[in-house]
């Protein structure tokens, strides 16, 4: 892709962005459509959220699936944990814990505590606290992001909220 086909992307994304800022989600979700059929991962995370709560459009899960595979399959390690939340979501304990290993495998570091919970509650996966354990230290210990930091694409992050929660449920596991 050429820098002048990503800067159009960017400029598409941002407008989609400005839009749902401003309330016109039919306008949003058009633009982030758009980008989306480019390419634009984020675009596709977007789009795929849009069908997944129903913003501007019906919930369609069918849809947001959809959305997220494209996107996960790309390379966007984040649509594998929106797709095993859908997962959880249809009671199917075992495709979540199986997507949230995905997830991680493509570096989403979030995804370490929700695998960790499955773990501890014996979720689709055989109950182990050792293996919880291991999931909340290598969350605890990944770089954390905060809205606005500047990022190192070579280092895969764990936002700030969800690293309170590995911190807490690490805790409770040393009583």
């Amino acid at each position: 892709m050429s820098e002048a086909d990503q800067d159009a992307l960017i400029d598409l994304f941002d407008a989609a962005s400005d839009a749902w800022d401003d309330g016109d989600e039919a306008k949003a979700l058009a633009l982030f459509k758009q980008a989306a059929d480019q390419g634009d991962l984020p675009s596709m995370l977007n789009v795929g959220y849009f069908y997944d709560e129903g913003v501007g459009v019906p919930v369609d899960k069918g849809a947001a699936m959809d959305w997220y595979r494209k996107a996960f399959d790309l390379g966007e390690a984040s649509a594998g944990h929106n797709i095993a939340i859908l997962y959880r979501e249809q009671d199917d304990a075992k495709s979540a814990a199986e997507w949230f290993a995905k997830a991680i495998e493509a570096g989403d570091v979030d995804a370490h505590v929700e695998l960790a919970k499955a773990y501890l509650a014996g979720d689709g996966v055989e109950a182990s606290e050792a293996k919880a354990r291991e999931h909340l230290e290598l969350a605890v210990a990944a770089p954390v992001y905060s809205e606005g930091d500047e990022v190192d694409d070579d280092l895969d992050y764990i936002t700030e909220d969800v690293h309170d929660e590995a911190v807490e449920l690490l805790a409770s596991l040393k009583r």
